[in-house]
């Protein structure tokens, strides 16, 4: 069985490696000016290229800024404690008297939640100050219930925090919808979840080599064959698959 000291090492292990992947994207955006960014993002969704949907879902605060994460061993604890669910080690350290998480440590250790699927850590977090951000769904996109039979996607729905229909953006500036992951196309049960909760069965994704008038003149012929594919499997009726053009 692992000792303490062997998990805090690995934690470190992994924000060490988090660091140097996050090092050549800080160089990327740190050439772009926040307004300049904003602006191509808007016209890239008027000219169709991408569908309309809400805003974008955020990086975390230690993906662009030269702010990482802390690494005393209490915050290490922290972030053990929210991928492994230890309710009381979160909830201590983070309404401890005097002393206030930055926003970066509450948002890693929503992170590992996240993929720990520990939607009653995701809740606390996000009831309590900590936003949530891109890397909650970047590896995948899954659901795996609690024995509470709770999910960390409802929770992130739940608070207000997220709708299915917001994207977010991977490591290549690319928008990623849930309903249009892989995951959700063979995985009825995550489908299932996305539509429950208001997921756009119309939505689909856009090829990137796809020219800008390309994709607004067959913006309709792009999005039809999720939506024709969740009305033969009865995952939809026909009022919930129409045109949203």
């Amino acid at each position: 069985m692992e000792s303490l000291e062997e998990r805090l090492c690995l934690v470190r292990e992994r924000i060490a490696h988090m660091e140097a992947s996050y090092d050549m994207i800080r160089k990327i955006y740190k050439k772009m000016k926040p307004e300049g960014y904003q602006r191509v993002r808007d016209i890239e969704e008027q000219n169709g290229r991408f569908p309309p949907l809400p805003p974008r879902l955020p990086w975390p605060e230690y993906a662009l800024r030269a702010d990482p994460v802390d690494q005393d061993e209490d915050s290490l604890k922290f972030y053990l404690a929210c991928e492994r669910g230890i309710m009381s080690d979160v909830v201590s350290f983070i309404g401890k008297d005097g002393h206030s998480p930055k926003q970066a440590v509450r948002q890693y250790g929503l992170e590992q939640a996240s993929f720990g699927y520990k939607s009653e850590v995701a809740r606390y977090l996000l009831e309590n100050g900590t936003l949530l951000h891109n890397n909650c769904f970047i590896r995948s996109v899954n659901i795996k219930k609690t024995p509470s039979g709770e999910t960390d996607k409802y929770a992130f729905i739940d608070v207000g925090s997220w709708h299915p229909n917001q994207p977010w953006e991977t490591y290549w500036k690319s928008p990623r919808v849930a309903i249009c992951t892989p995951r959700a196309i063979t995985d009825i049960t995550l489908l299932k979840f996305l539509l429950a909760h208001s997921a756009d069965p119309n939505v689909s994704s856009f090829s990137k080599t796809s020219t800008q008038q390309e994709n607004r003149d067959n913006f309709v012929k792009l999005r039809r064959p999720l939506a024709q594919f969740l009305l033969d499997q009865g995952l939809a009726d026909v009022n919930e698959a129409k045109k949203m053009l």
